[in-house]
């Protein structure tokens, strides 16, 4: 495709109209110059594909493989797995037809209520880029692009489409924005969709800081960018701000509104040329065939492997797990999940699953030997099930052990909106607490998409397996790791705290007047409950196993680093249980300083062990790990100080500990109209300047003999403040003059 030659012959008109799309899931396409439609659909964890591709949800939708959606995915801590789901996402796509997957969603979650968690990956901006790049490099290895969203700061569904996050800047940068910085660097999304939401008071789509400054001269952007669905509000602005395509189409509107703006000069050409190429350029990279296929029962199984290393065992006192089916003969399942499952939110992101399995029947088939019994104990309409749950305590007293199954329903987590409250249904507390009564050979297994607050029957619980959102193939790997036959391996990726009002964003959540406060700052998620020192109910990074780990041999390659190097960590670990398992190897930097975090996650590695075997994991440090975003210089630096390396199998167990000293040159402070005269003062730059501004004739004339040293007994004084204070005789221009000069002096010194 000749680009250049096709900006040549395309018409003002026909520019406008790609910088639109043509329907709800097409861009629009000029048949005359060989210029496609793209078609781009929902797809973060199965393809949603409407069979009226004109609409929204209009005639259903076309069936596909159901993948765990991504809190599970995260869970896994597998970057491989993840990868390998995202190509079989892209087999599907191709098949058929499809250009550009929007997903993966990659924000972070800032509070356990937002409606669409289990869309996203963790709390932690390191664990979400990882994980997010995994699934786009699966999903780009086959042809089609993917689509990293929601850009940024949409933490919350509660008035998704006009509240403004109003947060400091290095929040943004360190926390929200991370991720997808970390993500272009390293996997070169093709896409990435801006989100509803204002930032600071300006709408994401007419951002141009964001989008342009930050996104594309910040991160090195060289893709497309695509707004959520009707997230633009002035289609001109947007087109200037750095919005390439707006999505859906809106029936022309706003290539009028596009074509009057280049008519009046607000919008100018190259403008138009800029999204149009880039527009092009996706094309060129996507060609789309509706002739491909893909291996159902080999995506099925894939399915199945993501979801079983996804689960998570939460408690097991005594070993209760896995079930030994040749003490326990007559088992009794409880919950109507186990026949009904719940594997996947409500929203954009629903998929019409090719098959799904339940739990009960696959336990029946794992272990045929043994006597199974099913009881409902609720309903998943009404919230009072009395006699539902008198029938499972009766089974579950006559069971020799009892699987009881319970969760957060559909209306629970919906895009849209946000939860109330973090607890499960009173029903599903009651029952856990009426059965553990009389049965405490009990394994729990809870099926949910974010975290949850428990019931006062957590200490009683003797066995606990978090199932997530697990997807179609869900089931039977719940089925295999209750009976041993897979090991459980999963570890959370967001912490759940014992009750709401000990989560980060408690007290400044959901917002009002139109705006959402980040008054919690920097600290979301562990890096809140470290510096809080509240203990969680299960922290960030915390999972169980039936075997056991052993760390050991700590090595740090430098005593020393220095801003531009990089060096290794790494320890052994060894597998000192009976069966093979998998542990996910954490690494954490802290430093003791009020500003920052108790200690930050910096690295990540899975492996695999036979009982007995051992390994080395090694991980690389370089300026990442260290450094911190500084509002004034607007970029990233390392702060000098001794920081600790922290390795262990949690954000709250830490195993091995090490030092490294960080020597790195002070910060060089940019000067401000705002600086105190005592800042000042310690800065012979500064000083220099002053003495020149207080030398001005127009000052000398009123104030012979003037100096430096008059002022400085008005050390807390801002400079800026001397105009008022000398009635005008400080001039702005003068004050602005002598800061710029103290920047010029500090250049050349």
């Amino acid at each position: 495709m000749n680009i250049k030659e096709i900006l040549g012959k395309l018409t003002i008109e026909e520019k406008a109209s790609l910088c639109s799309g043509r329907n709800f899931w097409l861009s629009n396409e000029i048949p005359r110059l060989g210029i496609p439609s793209l078609r781009m659909n929902d797809g973060p964890h199965g393809m949603r594909v409407l069979k009226d591709q004109s609409h929204l949800w209009v005639h259903g939708t076309v069936k596909a493989i159901c993948f765990p959606t991504a809190s599970a995915l995260a869970a896994s801590w597998n970057r491989d797995l993840v990868q390998r789901v995202g190509q079989a996402l892209s087999e599907e796509a191709k098949a058929l037809g499809v250009n550009i997957i929007l997903g993966p969603g990659m924000n972070i979650k800032r509070t356990p209520l937002c409606g669409r968690n289990f869309e996203y990956f963790s709390e932690d901006p390191l664990v979400s880029s990882e994980m997010a790049g995994a699934m786009v490099k699966g999903i780009q290895s086959k042809g089609v692009a993917a689509c990293v969203k929601h850009y940024a700061c949409n933490n919350q569904e509660y008035q998704r489409m006009t509240i403004s996050a109003e947060m400091d800047e290095r929040v943004l940068h360190e926390l929200y924005l991370r991720g997808f910085q970390q993500v272009i660097a390293k996997y070169e999304p093709q896409l990435v969709m801006c989100s509803y939401n204002k930032i600071n008071g300006t709408w994401a789509s007419e951002n141009s800081e964001l989008l342009t400054e930050i996104l594309r001269e910040g991160f090195g952007f060289k893709g497309l960018v695509v707004s959520d669905w009707a997230a633009v509000v002035n289609p001109e602005k947007a087109l200037k701000a750095g919005l390439d395509l707006e999505m859906p189409g809106t029936g022309g509107v706003s290539q009028k509104r596009l074509l009057k703006a280049y008519e009046e000069g607000i919008v100018t050409e190259a403008e138009f040329d800029r999204a149009v190429t880039r527009l092009l350029k996706l094309i060129e990279k996507t060609p789309g065939d509706c002739s491909a296929s893909f291996d159902e029962e080999k995506h099925h199984q894939l399915a199945k492997e993501a979801a079983g290393e996804a689960i998570v065992l939460l408690k097991n006192k005594n070993q209760l797990l896995p079930l030994d089916t040749k003490k326990y003969k007559n088992i009794a399942v409880i919950g109507r999940f186990a026949v009904e499952p719940r594997y996947q939110g409500g929203g954009s992101s629903h998929v019409e699953a090719l098959k799904e399995e339940n739990l009960l029947d696959s336990l029946k088939s794992l272990a045929p030997d043994c006597s199974f019994s099913y009881e409902p104990g609720y309903s998943l309409k009404d919230t009072e099930s009395p006699a539902e749950i008198d029938q499972a305590v009766k089974a579950a007293e006559k069971s020799d052990f009892t699987v009881l199954v319970i969760g957060l329903p559909d209306s629970y987590e919906f895009e849209g909106f946000d939860r109330t409250h973090m607890d499960l249904p009173a029903v599903h507390n009651l029952l856990v607490q009426k059965v553990l009564e009389v049965q405490k050979n009990t394994a729990i297994l809870l099926v949910c998409g974010s975290a949850v607050s428990f019931g006062p029957w957590l200490d009683e619980a003797n066995a606990m397996l978090l199932g997530w959102l697990s997807g179609q193939a869900g089931a039977a790997a719940m089925a295999e790791v209750l009976l041993g036959k897979i090991n459980p391996s999963g570890k959370l990726t967001e912490t759940f705290a014992h009750h709401l009002d000990q989560t980060p964003a408690y007290l400044n959540y959901p917002g009002e007047n139109g705006k959402v406060h980040y008054g919690e700052g920097l600290y979301v998620g562990y890096r809140y409950y470290d510096k809080k020192k509240i203990i969680p109910a299960f922290s960030f990074g915390y999972g169980l196993s039936y075997t056991c780990f052993e760390y050991k041999e700590l090595k740090i390659g430098s005593s020393v680093f220095k801003p531009g190097q990089s060096f290794e960590v790494s320890c052994v670990i060894k597998n000192t249980g009976p069966v093979k398992g998998s542990e996910v190897v954490q690494l954490y930097v802290g430093q003791q300083d009020i500003q920052r975090p108790v200690k930050e996650l910096r690295g990540f590695e899975k492996i695999s062990l036979e009982p007995g075997e051992e390994k080395r994991v090694c991980f690389v440090l370089n300026d990442e790990a260290f450094e911190r975003y500084h509002c004034q210089i607007k970029g990233w630096y390392v702060p000098a100080g001794d920081y600790s390396i922290l390795i262990g199998t949690s954000s709250a167990k830490i195993l091995l500990k090490g030092q490294v000293k960080v020597e790195a040159p002070e910060l060089d402070h940019v000067f401000d109209v705002q600086d105190q005269l005592l800042l000042l003062a310690g800065h012979p730059e500064a000083v220099k300047a002053l003495e020149e501004l207080t030398a001005h004739e127009s000052i000398q004339r009123v104030v012979p003999g003037l100096t430096v040293e008059m002022l400085l007994p008005m050390r807390d004084l801002p400079l800026y403040r001397l105009m008022a204070l000398s009635g005008g005789l400080f001039t702005p221009e003068l004050i602005e003059t002598a800061v710029k000069k103290m920047n010029e002096n500090k250049k050349s010194r």
